[in-house]
């Protein structure tokens, strides 16, 4: 599904279209091809060659032909021809080039911006109708109008048949469609040009395919869901009919056999599979895709879309298993249909769900609940929104229990509709598609990805006609404009962003009612290159002192145009560029003298330039010479004098010249001058001429500059100067006077409109979005926002918005930190905005007010309860005026955003109203409290939720009493200062006597008591403090009910010294150890002190480690990591008081901290490596490996490595020997790793994947031998029936890890598969036996006997078993009484006693394959004639048949030649008589006529002729031919090739010296025979070290300089037969200090001779004897040390004899034995022992089991003394301990005598609260003794609640945060003590905190009930009614955390009920509602 291959062919056509004379046409065409093709283009059938103005170009596969200045000659038939190899195609279009400039339309002038008057409109329309959009459109010059679709020109897409562009009056155009097609749907834009300026407008069409139903109106919403359904049914019916015809559809979803092959494509599942197919075809084809046969309708999975490279494009979104099948894609049109197909496999990870996800389809604002279950519990999982992670939240509730894996999205709106995974790490997927059932039937996408120009298009759909909707962008709702549409057709809701620029990205919302769904909308930026350069410059020089310049645009213009082109100039004799002419429009450009500022030669270029950048500049070939004129008539193209006919003008003078003008950017710029006289002159802006003036104000006609003349006074207006003409040139001439200036141009001052104050000041709530808008002129100009003086930071939150002149800042979620300062600063100007955040009022959502009445009986529980809008938000709880606390029998809890009071035993006095006080919101419950239950009452408590009506309010009426005022409160004294122990008297003056007054402090209501007084004293109230303290300042307010006054108090107190609390004035001791916290903390007596902390006298630095806190009057230092460094004196300073701390810091004890993951031995495969690693705490602790005692250390096979806080000890190659205990000592702490190496297991090195094959020949040998990946093994031969046993013809052979099985003698029956079987693998032998054809090696002879002798025919077979057949004269022999036939061997002969002359004739012996001839002549009388006796055969028949032929004279060939098979190197004989003896007989070999010679030989002998062969090789074999003169005869040469045999096997050879040579030697069958050496199966090359020779039949190989790697085995093979043998080198071996004596002989006496050692001259010594006697040479070598061993060598002139000496250690012997000892418990105990030897290594035992080193068992050695020391002995060490040298061993007993331990001080019962912590402390008496911690038998595990420390003999056990599972028999024992102690743990009751709701669901789906409760622990039962509920299929209990939930499947009717969670001492209830059936 590629783009096409092999022959050209045209992806876009060229198109026919009429352009104007001297304009330029362009054709294009796109083609493709491989290989490329050439182009060739033609005119009216004439090649056209690119020069002058024809230009070509070729720029991927688009091609072009430019056709420069265009004539109506150049009209006619243009042909485009594409080839290559492969093939060939064409394509024509017509151009038409007319004549003249286009007319303009009638009441076309003036210059007017294009306007839509009426803009085009949206429309839908059923396939087959016609569509027709219309627009009216305003603008001068009269606007030209183009139509495009999905931004491509409509003739690049329909066939000129299809559409129809027109005009009609009154400025009416018109885009009529016929006959539209599904593809016709898309987005049109009408673009109106005029002049530069366009504008544009877009409307939408919709193909529906089917017609609507009659008398609905366009866009009708009465299209329901059930007639939309059926309308897609038809459809898709109408398509598959459509589209496979009615054969494709087969059974089991096939398709049928005519589909064309297709390709697999394989994806794994949960990938997304994409299928691309590209189609070209003109109508444009319609595609439809298919899955097996069934069309595919686009979904959340399924994506069906053109992308922009014009592939067709179907993926498949996350596949699942049943996506597998074959995809066809079909496109057809009304020129025909064509088909691809692919084949799709969705590939399974091995590891699956055990239960898949199942799609969910929900209602809006309900819960989506998927569930899968993974294969093991351990399996970690992620959830995924299509390509998002999920992350736990309240939207997404997260479950694993088990197996089971939930996601729970609470309150599902339709953009949670989607795609959700279930992953399982790096493994496989689930996925399920939920589907949220709302108002929005179809979402938009996510996001949607648009590249910068093109079209953004959205669509929703509803599920009924709606009003009301409402379309937005980043939170700013859209509104229809020129580049935004909106259109409703029924229930399918548009929006189209048209030409999207970068301003557009953003959120694109839609909403309707409560219902939303969003997408980011991301523009991609388009490449932006600037125009290419301009081609065909010419420059021509018709003119005197001018030069005409012309050039065109470059061909591919229309795809990169050009804004304007620069015509630049410069000196022929050099200097820069500069530019002399900017224009809009190519073309041609007159330069004359005039223009140039002196006379000289000038060159030119042009090139083409817009926003992006310029092109290359292109030079005009030549150049001219200009020069400036007297009469300044004139500058540049254009400019004419007076007319002859004219009066001369008068002459004048420059009375006011020119100035030069400054205008910003827009702004119109005026030059005026004025002269003495009225006269003409002319205008020129930059050379340029302008146009001519008029009298009286009048304008030149067209563009931006107007001249006008008033008299003597001259002006040139120039409109809208722009910036680029900055630096521009304004000329004015009137004959002699010329006068120039300078146009400057400033960018134009940004200027802000002004923003009401309203709008610049903004107060939002928390959470609000908030937009700050203002507006700048220009639009273009660019702006920076700043908040509080500093650059916004853009982030999600925070974005910027430019819109034409419209700048904009959005915070689209305001926080506090939000509020400041807002400045949008446009450098010339600034506007500011001041935000000011706050907080959302805080409202009280529940209870509904007013509350129910609470009414509960005495004792029970009271339960307030209220949520609050937010969670942070604080409350206050009040009774009658009395803030209440938490404490005594009141309860205040917060969660979340739930606030609650409860009293645990309600008391009478708690009747009453509560207030619960929140910020802006309050509400107030009634307590009723009634005395005791009545019997058979049901305990309970009252709570919010209690469903008792209320009694409604009760409204009175009566007279109102007079306000009562607090009368000249301006001059009472608020502020009130008091010393301590003052009275305080604060009083008031009321308007009426009896009005009371109520005083607070602080909030609080006060009463009358003892010390505060309330005192009433006619209209005087007063409050009446009795000796103050500083307890009582504060605010005090008086209120009236009708008014009140607030006093302010200040007592001042005098302030106490500051002490510390619990100072005893000793020194406080602190141990640690490094690594730990340390933290000292005092308590003072004030909590406003300050202290100083100081250490050793010097005040402490703080830094990040060392802190100090200060918490109320807790005073607390803190050193993180506490080191050695630190111990020392700590004092808290607190100026009057002080405590002393004295704090030591311990080193931190090395620890192994995975000791765990050396519990569990370690087993490697014998060759393996094995690390083992011990990690430490700290990382900088050095640690020693041991195993048996001996310290390992780097080296060999052995490699100890450190990094970072790992150490590792790495064995290579792992041998059985290394497997046992391995010990990593760090001092304080070791670890023990147990290695076991097993047996690797033995496989065939050799083996093949398939069974090696060998072809013997039969009476051949056979050599099979395997390799073995161990010595070691022992291996088993298998033959084709029975095991192999060896014998004579079977030899089992074995070379170190080489097996070998060698068949002699092979016969037929031995062929078949053998087999060798080791324990762990096999090797099989597949062994063919060809069979020898019986041929013969030696051949009969010609015999002669006289009569009555004994004759003997004599042959030799190439084998032993062969049978033959004798005959004579053609009649086949049987034995007989004169005839005896005889086999022996290899050898067959035919015996005739008494030979008569009727025996003789020509005798055969045959075989199955072969014959062999001979003649047996039995003499008596010649035969003159034959040269014979008469006995032999010709006188028995042949003489018969010789007579006739001889008397007859007919040549004729008595005896023909007979085929021989002769064994190579032997010779052949062919033999024929020829009658008559006359006759010339010629030889042909092979076809080519005989030339005796050396090896060939011809002879006669009367009519015999014979034709000799010597040594005949194979390439002889072939056919010889005797022709007698006409007659031929011939036969068949064989030269059978001559097995390799061994005549001589090699033979095992022993070497008893090193250095010297070796030589193996065999003996082959035959010369030529070919041998290769091999040694332990490795082919040996000749060398140095190798050498080989060949002597006729003996190969020889030679080792030089042998070594004991040259010992082995070393075989011999030829093709047929192998031989093998081993080579020993031998040596010496003796002990320490013994001697060695070596002994040598020579031929001759008296030879010097020299003895070295490794290579260096032995010399005589004290140690060393050399002496020669004879012929013999000795070297005696005493007192042997282990580094005499070496190779020793004797040379003697020539000759060289080495061997090896190896010197052993002695046997060890125990100088000093281990003694028996005695030790205390906890004591020391050490045996040692002496040996013979310090090198020696010893094994310690105790009762015979090897000891390892331990904690409290160390090995060590000292020079030859052997330790080990037992430390803190215990019971069980005693023992007999042995040390076992390997020579010689000894024993020792140790006896250890017991101690008593007592307890101190026994463990205390504890009795804590849940939640508490439990602490249990004993003393024993020893402080070295280890303890046991016990709960009801079963040991004390330390974890993060337990913690066990000993502190001397003290030993403490604390339970953190105690549960009630927690309590039992606490017990601690040492030795026979112990102390036992009871933990009693009080449980605190279960509350649920969130109770039930009530739930209404749709039948057969599931309700889920949830409530919270106080305790994770808590267990709860569930309720129907009365009844408990149990799990089950119908209903599940879930317990996670808090959350206790109810799950009820398939709910029906029957379900509804009261359903209730029971907590046992609390219980809710709630009421489940089943709608529907």
């Amino acid at each position: 599904m590629e783009g096409f291959r092999g022959a050209p062919r045209f992806l876009a056509y060229p198109r026919a279209f009429t352009v104007q004379s001297g304009s330029d046409a362009v054709l294009s065409c796109r083609i493709t091809g491989d290989p490329r093709p050439s182009i060739l283009w033609e005119k009216d059938k004439t090649p056209i060659e690119p020069s002058g103005r024809f230009h070509v170009e070729a720029k991927g596969d688009l091609y072009s032909l430019l056709v420069s200045c265009a004539t109506p000659q150049d009209s006619g038939l243009y042909i485009c021809k594409a080839k290559n190899s492969v093939g060939e195609t064409y394509a024509a279009a017509a151009l038409k080039v007319e004549v003249g400039e286009p007319l303009q339309e009638d009441g076309c002038s003036g210059d007017e911006v294009p306007t839509f008057l009426v803009a085009p409109s949206s429309t839908r329309v059923c396939q087959g109708e016609d569509a027709m959009f219309t627009c009216r459109v305003s603008g001068q010059p009269c606007p030209v109008l183009e139509w495009e679709k999905d931004g491509r020109k409509l003739s690049d897409l329909f066939e000129s048949s299809h559409f129809a562009v027109g005009k009609e009056p009154e400025d009416w155009h018109f885009l009529k469609l016929f006959g539209t097609r599904p593809p016709d749907g898309g987005v049109y834009v009408c673009r109106a040009r005029s002049s530069s300026r366009e504008a544009l407008a877009a409307a939408v069409l919709l193909v529906e395919p089917q017609a609507l139903p009659e008398g609905l109106p366009n866009g009708s919403p009465a299209d329901g869901p059930q007639l939309l359904a059926e309308r897609q049914q038809r459809r898709r019916q109408h398509v598959a009919r459509r589209h496979t015809g009615p054969d494709t559809r087969v059974p089991n979803g096939t398709v049928s056999a005519r589909v064309p092959g297709a390709k697999a494509f394989t994806v794994s599942a949960g990938k997304h599979a994409k299928f691309r197919c590209y189609i070209t075809g003109k109508p444009k084809p319609e595609i439809i895709w298919q899955k097996d046969g069934e069309p595919l309708v686009p979904g959340r999975r399924h994506l069906v879309y053109e992308d922009r490279e014009g592939y067709f494009i179907l993926k498949v979104l996350y596949c699942k298993p049943q996506d597998q099948g074959l995809y066809i894609c079909t496109a057809s049109n009304t020129a025909g249909q064509t088909l691809s197909a692919v084949q799709l496999q969705v590939k399974e990870h091995r590891l699956r769900f055990q239960v898949q996800l199942m799609d969910v389809e929900v209602a809006e604002r309900e819960d989506a609940v998927l569930e899968c279950q993974v294969p093991l519990e351990t399996i970690p999982t992620a959830w995924y929104l299509e390509d998002r992670e999920l992350q736990p939240s309240h939207k997404y509730v997260m479950e694993e229990r088990g197996v089971v894996r939930r996601l729970t999205i609470r309150d599902a709106r339709t953009d949670d509709d989607g795609i959700y995974l279930c992953q399982m790490k790096d493994k496989g997927r689930s996925i399920a598609e939920v589907s949220v059932r709302g108002v929005i039937t179809k979402r938009l996408p996510r996001k949607l990805d648009v590249m910068e120009g093109e079209n953004a298009v959205f669509c929703v759909e509803t599920r009924e006609a709606l009003e009301g909707i409402c379309w937005s962008r980043d939170g700013l709702q859209l509104q229809e404009s020129p580049r935004t549409v909106l259109k409703s057709f029924g229930r399918t809701h548009l929006l189209v962003l048209v030409h999207v620029t970068r301003q557009d990205a953003g959120i694109i919302s839609f909403a309707v009612g409560e219902s939303q769904t969003s997408s980011q909308l991301r523009v991609k930026c388009v490449k932006r290159d600037p125009p290419s350069a301009p081609v065909a410059a010419e420059m021509s020089l018709a003119e005197s002192n001018a030069a005409l310049l012309t050039w065109c645009p470059a061909p591919n213009a229309h795809l990169r145009p050009p804004g304007r082109y620069l015509l630049e100039r410069r000196e022929v004799a050099g200097g820069e560029w500069v530019q002399c002419l900017a224009t809009d429009l190519p073309g041609r450009v007159r330069v004359l003298g005039d223009s140039v500022p002196r006379e000289a030669d000038y060159c030119f270029r042009v090139c083409a330039a817009n926003e992006h950048g310029r092109s290359s500049p292109v030079e005009f070939p030549g150049s001219v010479h200009l020069a400036r004129t007297l009469c300044h008539s004139t500058l540049l193209a254009g400019a004419t004098g007076a007319e002859s006919g004219r009066a001369p003008a008068p002459a004048a003078r420059l009375e006011r010249g020119l100035q030069d003008v400054r205008v910003r950017d827009g702004e119109d710029a005026r030059f005026c001058l004025e002269l003495s006289a009225a006269v003409q002159g002319t205008w020129f802006l930059n050379g340029t001429r302008l146009g001519e003036e008029e009298e009286e104000e009048g304008d030149a006609a067209g563009g931006r500059c107007s001249v006008q003349r008033r008299g003597t006074e001259h002006s040139l207006l120039i409109r809208g100067a722009r910036l680029a003409e900055s630096g521009a040139q304004v000329t004015f001439v009137s004959g002699s006077v010329r006068d120039s200036a300078t146009l400057h141009v400033q960018a134009p001052q940004v200027s802000i409109t002004p923003v009401p104050e309203a709008e610049r000041l903004r107060e939002v709530s928390t959470g609000l979005p908030v937009l700050l808008e203002c507006q700048v002129s220009p639009p273009d100009a660019p702006v920076c926002w700043l908040k509080d003086g500093e650059a916004v930071p853009l982030d999600d939150v925070i974005a910027v918005q430019a819109e034409g002149c419209v700048r904009r800042l959005l915070l689209r979620s305001a926080g506090p930190l939000d509020a400041g300062v807002y400045t949008c600063d446009a450098g010339d100007d600034a506007v500011n905005f001041v935000v000011t955040v706050t907080e959302l009022p805080v409202r009280i959502l529940q209870p509904i007010r007013p509350p129910p009445v609470v009414t509960v009986f005495l004792g029970e529980t009271v339960t307030l309860g209220c949520e609050l809008s937010r969670a942070d938000a604080p409350v206050c709880w009040v009774k009658e005026g009395i803030r209440l606390e938490a404490g005594g029998s009141l309860v205040l809890e917060e969660e979340g955003t739930h606030r609650r009071l409860l009293i645990p035993a309600a008391r009478a006095e708690h009747s009453g109203k509560y207030i619960c006080d929140a910020p802006d919101d309050t509400v107030t419950f009634t307590v009723q409290v009634l005395g005791e239950q009545e019997d058979g009452g049901e305990p309970g408590g009252g709570m919010l939720g209690a469903q008792t009506p209320e009694t409604p309010p009760l409204l009175v009426l009566g007279a109102a009493d007079p306000l009562v005022k607090i009368l000249e409160r301006d001059v009472l004294p608020t502020r009130r200062h008091c010393q301590a122990m003052e009275d305080l008297v604060l009083e008031v003056h009321l308007s009426h006597t009896h009005g009371e007054v109520k005083w607070y402090k602080d909030g609080e209501k006060l009463q009358d008591t003892g010390r505060v007084r309330l005192e009433e004293d006619g209209a005087r109230r007063s409050l009446v403090v009795l000796g103050t303290t500083g307890r009582d300042a504060g605010e005090y307010l008086c209120d009236t009910g009708d008014d009140s006054i607030v006093f302010f108090v200040t007592v001042e107190v005098p302030e106490p010294p500051v002490t510390i609390v619990g100072s005893t004035g000793t020194v406080e001791h602190r141990c640690l150890v490094a690594g730990e916290d340390l933290v000292l903390a005092c308590e003072l007596s004030r909590p406003d002190a300050t202290v100083h902390w100081l250490r050793d006298g010097q005040e402490v630095q703080l830094d990040e480690r060392v802190q100090v806190k200060a918490r109320g009057v807790l005073r607390q230092l803190t050193i993180c990591g506490a080191q050695p460094s630190d111990s020392g004196c700590y004092v808290c300073d607190a100026a009057s008081d002080r405590v002393v701390m004295s704090v030591e810091v311990s080193a931190q004890p090395v620890r192994i901290v995975n000791k765990e993951e050396a519990q569990s031995p370690l087993e490697v495969l014998e060759g393996e490596s094995v690390t083992l690693v011990a990690r430490l705490s700290p990382e900088t602790a050095v640690v020693h490996w041991q195993k048996d005692g001996q310290t390992l250390r780097s080296g060999g096979r052995l490699l100890v490595c450190s990094e970072g806080p790992a150490r590792s000890l790495t064995i290579k190659q792992a041998e059985l020997g290394d497997g046992g205990i391995f010990l990593c000592d760090a001092g304080d702490d070791e670890v023990y790793f147990t290695l076991h190496v097993k047996e690797a297991p033995v496989l065939f090195v050799n083996k093949r994947e398939e069974r090696e094959k060998l072809l013997v020949l039969e009476g051949g040998s056979a050599v099979l031998s395997a390799v073995t990946s161990s010595e070691r093994a022992d291996v088993t031969w298998l033959g084709p029936q029975q095991a192999v046993v060896a014998g004579e013809r079977c030899e089992l052979r074995r070379d170190g890890r080489v097996h070998s099985l060698v068949l002699c003698n092979m016969a037929k029956e031995d062929a078949g598969i053998y087999t060798c079987l080791s324990p762990h693998d096999q090797m099989q032998f597949d062994v063919s036996v060809r069979e020898l054809q019986v041929k013969f090696l030696r051949g009969l002879s010609d015999v002669r006997a006289r009569q009555g002798e004994r004759a003997v025919l004599w042959c030799e077979l190439c084998k032993a078993r062969g049978d033959v057949v004798w005959r004579k004269d053609g009649r086949a022999l049987a034995p007989g009484p004169r005839r005896q036939m005889m086999a022996e061997g290899r050898e067959r002969s035919l015996v005739l006693s008494r030979v008569e002359p009727e025996d003789a004739g020509e005798y055969c012996c045959e075989s199955n394959d072969d014959r062999t001839l001979a003649m047996l002549t039995v003499q008596g009388e010649l035969c003159p004639r034959l040269g014979h006796h008469p006995g032999d055969s010709c006188a028995v028949e042949v003489v018969g048949k010789l007579g006739m032929a001889m008397a007859g004279g007919v040549v004729e060939i008595i005896t023909e030649l007979q085929n021989l098979t002769v064994l190579e190197g032997e010779d052949a004989t062919f033999k024929c008589l020829v009658s008559p003896e006359d006759v010339a007989v010629t030889w042909q070999l092979n076809g080519q006529p005989v030339v005796p010679g050396e090896r060939l030989l011809v002879t006669r002998s009367g009519l015999c002729h014979s034709l000799t062969l010597r040594q005949c090789q194979p390439g002889d074999a072939g056919t010889v031919m005797a022709n007698a003169e006409g007659l031929v005869t011939t036969a068949r040469l064989s030269v059978q090739e001559a097995q390799v045999l061994f005549v001589q096997k090699l033979q095992d050879v022993v070497v008893a010296e090193e250095q010297g040579d070796a030589c193996l030697e065999v003996e082959v069958s035959h010369e030529a025979a070919e041998v290769q050496w091999l040694k332990q199966g490795v082919l040996l090359q000749p060398g140095s070290k190798y050498q080989l020779e060949e002597s006729g039949c003996r190969r020889t190989l030679t080792i030089r300089c042998l070594g004991p790697a040259d010992r082995g085995t070393y075989r011999c093979e030829s093709l047929h037969d192998r031989t093998q043998a081993k080579l020993c080198v031998e040596h010496v071996e003796t002990f320490e200090k013994e001697t060695a004596t070596f002994h040598l002989e020579l031929s001759h006496p008296g030879v010097p001779g020299v003895w070295t050692r490794d290579g260096i001259r032995v010399k005589p010594s004290g140690t060393c004897r050399i002496s020669a006697t004879g012929c013999g040479h000795s070297l005696t070598l005493e007192r042997l040390a282990l580094e005499d061993s070496g190779t020793v060598t004797f040379t003697a002139d020539t000759l060289r004899c080495s061997a090896r000496l190896i010197v052993r250690e002695p046997p060890v012997t125990m100088v000093r034995v281990p003694r028996d000892l005695g030790v205390p418990e906890t004591g020391v105990a050490s045996f040692e022992c002496e040996l013979s030897r310090p090198s020696a290594e010893v094994k310690w035992f105790k009762d015979g089991q090897e000891l390892r080193p331990g904690p409290h068992c160390r090995i060590y050695s000292a020079g030859r003394r052997r330790v080990l020391q037992l430390s803190r002995c215990e019971l069980a060490d005693a023992g007999t301990y042995t040390c076992d040298a390997g020579d010689c061993r000894a024993s020792a007993t140790l006896h250890v005598q017991e101690r008593q331990v007592h307890i101190v001080q026994d463990l205390q019962d504890a009795q804590v609260q849940e939640g508490d912590n439990a602490v249990f402390t004993c003393e024993v008496s020893h402080g070295d003794v280890r303890g046991d911690w016990l709960r009801d038998g079963e040991k004390i595990k330390v974890s993060s609640t337990v913690k066990i420390r000993q502190e001397g003999t003290r030993h403490f056990l604390l339970f953190c945060g105690v549960r009630p599972e927690d309590a039992g028999l606490i017990c601690f024992s040492a030795g026979t003590a112990t102390s036992e102690a009871s933990l009693q743990v009080e449980a605190l009751p279960i509350r649920i905190v969130k109770p039930l709701r009530d739930k209404t669901v749709l039948a057969r789906h599931k309700a889920t009930l949830e409530c919270t409760v106080s305790h994770a622990r808590g267990r709860v039962r569930w309720l129907r009614g009365d009844t408990e509920i149990f799990a089950g299929d119908k209903y599940e209990i879930c317990n996670l955390d808090c959350y206790r939930t109810l799950i009820i499947h398939r709910v029906g009717p029957e379900d509804e009920d009261s359903y209730t969670c029971d907590a046992f001492d609390d219980r809710s209830t709630a009421r489940l509602l089943v709608e529907g059936s």
